[in-house]
């Protein structure tokens, strides 16, 4: 896809700032403050995103969770991971593979579809239009 076609879909800039508010506001909740359970649940995601994270059985997840949050536990890690790429596709030259193995995924697709999903374009066409930000 040419960086036109990239700038149709996100059109400017704003767009992606917008996507990391969004990423923000859900990440940055206050209940995590106020919540012990939602804390250790958070710290636990930070120390451990880069990892394979069984969420079926870990007893570390509030129950209440997805009241408190308004998003299920694998969502918030989906975000939590695909925030931790945008990051580093902001501030590295690492490939689109290398980030996705660094931030937890194990397979290259899933971490596309993830990103695909979570920021509206492909990890591949995010990378091209942030290089093309850069340059300007």
């Amino acid at each position: 896809m040419r960086l036109n076609g990239i700038a149709s879909k996100i059109s400017r800039k704003s767009d992606l700032e917008s996507i990391t508010e969004s990423f923000n506001h859900i990440l940055q909740n206050p209940v995590f403050q106020t919540d012990d359970n939602l804390r250790e649940f958070r710290k636990y995601l930070e120390d451990n995103y880069q990892n394979h994270i069984s969420l079926t059985h870990n007893r570390i997840i509030p129950r209440n969770f997805k009241e408190k949050i308004g998003i299920y536990p694998f969502e918030f890690l989906q975000i939590y991971r695909i925030s931790k790429a945008i990051e580093m596709m902001k501030k590295t030259n690492l490939g689109v593979s290398e980030v996705a193995f660094k931030v937890g995924y194990n397979d290259l697709r899933t971490f596309e579809r993830h990103f695909k999903k979570y920021v509206k374009i492909t990890p591949y066409d995010y990378k091209k239009f942030t290089y093309s930000l850069k340059k300007n």
